[in-house]
This record gives C-alpha cells, sequence and structure tokens, in this order.
C-alpha cells in the first residue's frame, strides 16, 4: 500500500511539472506576462520589448528577440538581441508579482546600429556576450560584461543610474530633452567606434586584441558620464613594421 502510494505521489508530482512546463512554454505564458515584464522595467527606467517569452528549465524566463530603446515611445532603437535571461523571484511570479532583479545574457549576439533613427544603414555588431546586469533600485550595474567586437575582445563594467520616472508634465518634458541628448550622444561616440575598428582593421595580431571599458554616469546626462579603456595587444604587425606588446590608456571625462 505505501509502494503504491509513493508511486501515486511520484506521479502527481512528476505530472505537475510537466504540466508546469506546458503551461511556462505557451503563447497563453507569453501573452500574459510579457505585458508585466515591459511594464516593470519600463518603470525603473529599461525600455525593451521583445517577441516572446519562455521559461526555460535550466535558463529561466528568457525573452528572445529583444529590442531596446531610448525613448519611452520605442522610436529610437539603440540595441537589439537574440535573447536575454530575466532572473525573478519565483514567488512573486506565481502571485502575480513580477520584478526582475537581474539580465543575464549567455553568448549572445547584439547589434548596436550607428543611427537608432536609422537602424538599418549601419550596425556595430557584439558576438558571443556574456553578461549579468544588476537592477538596483534605480540603476544598472555591469558585472564584466565581455563579448567580440568585430574581432577586438570587449570587457565591459560599471553602473549607470537610470533615468527616473514620473508622470509630471514638466518632469515628463525633461525626460524628452534627455533623451535627446542621449540619441546625439550614441550618434556621435557610436560612429567613432566604428571609424576606430575600420582604422584597427589595417594591423594584423598575433592574438585577439582586447579593449577593457569601465563607464560611470547617469543615462539621463551622458555629457557627465566618466569611461576609463584599456586597449591590450600582442603580436601586432603593419606592413613590415612588427610590435610584441603594446598597451594604450585612455580616460573620457
Amino acid at each position: 500500500m505505501l509502494k503504491l502510494l509513493n508511486r501515486l505521489l511520484r506521479l502527481a508530482i512528476l505530472c505537475g511539472i510537466v504540466a508546469a512546463v506546458v503551461y511556462f512554454s505557451s503563447a497563453a505564458f507569453a501573452a500574459r506576462w510579457k505585458t508585466f515584464v515591459v511594464s516593470q522595467l519600463a518603470e525603473r527606467g529599461v525600455i525593451l520589448d521583445f517577441r516572446r517569452l519562455t521559461l526555460d528549465p535550466f535558463r529561466g524566463l528568457v525573452a528572445r528577440d529583444v529590442q531596446v530603446f531610448n525613448d519611452p515611445q520605442r522610436d529610437q532603437l539603440i540595441a537589439t538581441l537574440d535573447r536575454i535571461n530575466l532572473d525573478f523571484d519565483v514567488g512573486r511570479l506565481l502571485h502575480g508579482e513580477v520584478k526582475v532583479e537581474t539580465l543575464t545574457l549567455a553568448h549572445a549576439s547584439v547589434a548596436l546600429p550607428v543611427d537608432p533613427e536609422q537602424p538599418d544603414l549601419a550596425v556595430v555588431s557584439i558576438s558571443d556576450l556574456n553578461a549579468r546586469i544588476y537592477i538596483v533600485d534605480d540603476r544598472l550595474d555591469v558585472r564584466q560584461a565581455e563579448g567580440v567586437l568585430e574581432g577586438v575582445r570587449l570587457s565591459v563594467t560599471g553602473t549607470l543610474v537610470l533615468p527616473e520616472k514620473s508622470n509630471d508634465p514638466a518632469k515628463m518634458e525633461k525626460a524628452k530633452e534627455n533623451a535627446a541628448k542621449r540619441l546625439a550622444f550614441i550618434r556621435k561616440h557610436r560612429h567613432h567606434v566604428q571609424t576606430g575598428l575600420q582604422w584597427m582593421q589595417r594591423f594584423s595580431f598575433a592574438q585577439m586584441p582586447m579593449i577593457s571599458l569601465e563607464v560611470n554616469g547617469a543615462a539621463d546626462k551622458p555629457e557627465e558620464l566618466n569611461a576609463r579603456l584599456t586597449l591590450r595587444a600582442n603580436g601586432l604587425s603593419y606592413n613590415e613594421y612588427t610590435c610584441r606588446e603594446i598597451e594604450a590608456l585612455g580616460r573620457y571625462e
């Protein structure tokens, strides 16, 4: 009798797990929770949208075909990603409360339009991106994001204070002005990045060069961002000239 009860209990648990997996992979789950996730992130200053939301048994909640925007109206696309893993409190989710605490990228592909208002013209691409980004109160903490940027190994860390969410007309108008500043900043510096990458293609390297970048500041004040950059390369060659090792340090204020 006890053996039978144990088998029935195990069968019930297994059926429950299977039913949960089926539900979390269904269109009904995606339609119900996508709105919650997008709106909850928007309230915290992260404006994005995605095509599909699923629950992976190994990766957790996964948003696929993600678009990240500069403005609440979603007119200015600043990045597209094939997927983002969203870490959340399962207990809150089951009670209808969604609070995403961490964004995780594992071997992700990212496209960064040089001009967010014309994303099809030119794109800076990052492949094999691994990152863990914590959403803490009003800021994003980037913990060792690493990927390959057009043949250069890129490592990024830093903290970015997110824009304040408000329904006050004066603050909303100020937010539009800040979004316009960010747009101009993104256009200018992504063009510089694209130009720098094209310049580096004139050289050959024995090993993939490495750029380490630390960025700190507020998203609404791009002109006040602080950044430190380190470029390291081994076996650099240009025509008949060779260099065994090179290191360049830069600072942006």
